[in-house]
């Protein structure tokens, strides 16, 4: 029920009564009385000339019907002000039941905002003074029940990924569970999601649409679905062998794996499984171990695998093992050399040798005072015993590439070999002591110095210890000693021969290279590292490495290499037909290269000729011209075979018939 209120506005009029000239007429003292009586509507007085003024009445009315909202809704009030030109009235809540009611009005727009409490709401609309007033019913709101997909990838995803999504449930009804569908585009993408929301994207590309659903609300989201590039593991490490007690790198690339993505290394087999090698998972770094033999290593990232073949060999017996100037006891003698020096030989009764001189060779004598000296007056004859002969009799390292591999302490990592000294130059050595075994054994460590050397005898152990020497005498330590090896007897023209030096006393810096060459047109040089380049012109050059007054020499025939191709048919052959060629090459040992370009006979064939790299041509199925060529250390000789195509008729070969162009 609305309640109005009327304002009503009292006019008061006031007459005067003027005097008139008239003298027929008089004046009175006695007044009129005034009407004072009250009204609601405005009165005009139209009986005198006199201006009157009425107040108009105001009224407020609230217009709006509604008289119900829900909870956490809205509702806009509106109320009409007659009586005062453009007035608007203003809003309040009067009063709230219960108290606790958290509604809220606009007092100047009206607008309600019920809030979350239900309840009755009396709301007032008022202006100057007079007001107007409405009930209000706030009812609770029903709930509903949403659905909101969390976790969903907002970018593409890989075929063969796995991935948890959620639901968001609100006002889920009591025991509510969410049921989970997918769909797929196309329909063979093999995609599916569980019960609980895991989705798997499955082989091919394409687009997943899930939806969660409780009752009858319900999310979907769209996963787009990519082809999952593929993961690959290649190890770009090329060497296949370390040496005992040694390391390897091991490196490996990833083909599209994570930013950063490395691999995890591992040793998947031995052979023989006593093998120690060790590798690092994570940086691929291989230790050899003690033990030799063959390792599989392994190269993974997530489902890719590479692996690679290592081998840990019997180590070879190095060429330097022997100290180049050392001394051998066996019992109470001994063998003294001093590479480039002398040689020095104790017997049970005297002690004698030879020492080097300015390029002679000298019987040596020892001097309980002065030491082991030389006698001038008594050179060898050239013919006795050269230079070479006696400082290559008894170099124990000329053997040692015929020492082999034994066995491995595990404990020491040292390496034991042995050699049939049968015709070797050790068994001159040993012949001098008066002894004739069969076999020697040298046990080497893992840094290459040797730890002992034994000779066997009829299965009894001789030990020979061996010591390195710096020199025979202090007197001699100023020589000079200088030797060319790496020389070959011959080389071909138009090669790069590098040349190696061994030094006794002289450092490499100090050699100074030249050459003599016959005949003078030859354009050989050689350069200071060394490097002889044997030019163009057959002859020979005589090879000087000089330091100061000391120099060696060594001769090189330089030869013309020679390149011809034999066996070349002197007709045209026929396709299908195969024809053997020879390499007629002289003066180098390079291995050659045969090669072939083809020029068909008819526009728009492609010959089909083959060359094997020993010389046999294959002339294929389609004619034309076969131009051969074989190549050799720079050197080259080319000949053209001709290709008719053989006619034939179902199959079936015309023999001796053969196309005319």
């Amino acid at each position: 029920m609305r309640k109005k209120s009327t304002l009503l506005a009292l006019s008061v009029s006031a007459l005067l009564l003027l005097g008139s000239c008239d003298p027929a007429r008089t004046s009175s003292s006695e007044e009129s009385p005034v009407d004072t009586t009250s009204k609601t509507t405005p009165v005009t007085d139209t009986t005198s000339d006199t201006d009157s003024e009425t107040t108009p009445t105001i009224t407020v009315d609230i217009t709006t019907t509604v008289t119900e909202v829900e909870t956490e809704g809205t509702l806009e009030l509106t109320a009409t002000v007659t009586g005062a030109e453009g007035a608007k009235a203003t809003w309040a809540i009067k009063t709230k039941t219960p108290a606790e009611m958290d509604a809220s009005i606009g007092a100047e727009t009206g607008v309600l905002n019920a809030g979350t409490v239900a309840g009755t709401l009396v709301v007032t609309a008022t202006y100057g003074g007079v007001s107007d007033e409405i009930t209000i019913t706030v009812k609770e709101a029903p709930k509903v029940t949403t659905v909101k997909i969390l976790g969903a990838p907002s970018e593409t995803v890989y075929t063969g990924t796995n991935l948890k999504l959620d639901a968001y449930v609100t006002n889920g009804p009591d025991g509510y569970r969410v049921n989970w569908t997918c769909t797929t585009d196309p329909a063979d993408m093999g995609a599916s999601v569980d019960a609980n929301g895991n989705v798997s994207t499955g082989t091919k590309p394409g687009k997943i649409t899930v939806t969660a659903r409780v009752g009858e609300a319900s999310d979907s989201v769209v996963i787009t679905v990519v082809e999952a590039p593929v993961v690959s593991v290649d190890i770009t490490t090329t060497d296949t062998q370390v040496a005992i007690g040694g390391t390897l790198q091991l490196a490996a690339s990833i083909t599209n794996g994570e930013d950063g993505a490395k691999p995890t290394w591992a040793i998947t087999s031995k052979a023989p499984e006593t093998m120690d090698a060790t590798i690092d998972p994570a940086t691929g770094l291989l230790t050899a171990g003690k033990v030799p033999g063959k390792l599989t290593v392994t190269a993974a990232y997530e489902d890719a695998v590479d692996s690679i073949e290592i081998t840990i060999p019997d180590p070879a017996f190095a060429t330097d093992v022997f100290p180049a100037s050392y001394k051998m006891t066996i019992g109470d003698s001994y063998f003294e050399l001093v590479q480039g020096k002398g040689i020095i030989l104790s017997g049970a009764s005297n002690v004698y040798g030879y020492i080097l001189v300015d390029e002679v060779l000298y019987t040596a004598a020892y001097d309980e005072k002065q030491g082991y000296v030389y006698r001038l007056d008594q050179p060898l004859s050239p013919g006795v015993m050269t230079v070479d002969e006696a400082f290559a009799t008894f170099d124990l390292n000329a053997d040692a590439a015929k020492y082999t591999y034994a066995s491995t302490d595990a404990a020491t990592g040292n390496h034991t070999y042995i050699i049939d000294i049968d015709g070797t130059r050790a068994q001159d050595l040993i012949k001098i002591f008066g002894i004739f075994p069969e076999t020697a054994k040298a046990v080497v460590n893992p840094d290459g110095d040797l730890v002992s050397f034994t000779f066997v005898e009829e299965g009894k152990d001789i030990a020979a210890t061996i010591t390195a020497v710096d020199d025979l005498s202090e007197e001699y330590k100023a020589y000079v000693g200088i030797t060319i090896t790496g020389a070959p007897s011959k080389a071909p023209t138009n090669d790069e021969i590098p040349l190696d030096l061994n030094l006794v006393g002289v450092d490499e810096a100090d050699i100074t290279w030249s050459i003599v060459k016959n005949p003078t047109t030859m354009d050989a040089t050689i350069d200071q590292d060394g490097i002889l380049h044997t030019g163009s012109v057959a002859g020979t050059v005589t090879v000087r490495a000089a330091a100061g007054d000391y120099y060696h020499e060594v001769t090189i025939e330089i030869q013309v290499v020679t390149v011809d191709i034999g066996g070349v048919p002197t007709e045209p052959v026929l396709t299908g037909q195969t024809v053997e060629l020879v390499a007629n090459i002289t003066n180098t040992d390079e291995t050659p290269v045969w090669s072939i370009t083809m020029v068909a006979k008819e526009d728009g064939k492609t010959m089909d000729a083959t060359l094997d790299q020993d010389g046999i041509l294959h002339t294929g199925t389609v004619g034309g011209t076969i131009t051969v060529t074989l190549s050799v250390a720079g050197y080259s000789d080319e000949v053209d075979i001709v290709v008719k195509q053989q006619l034939s008729d179902g199959g079936a070969t015309d023999e001796g018939v053969t196309e005319d162009w």
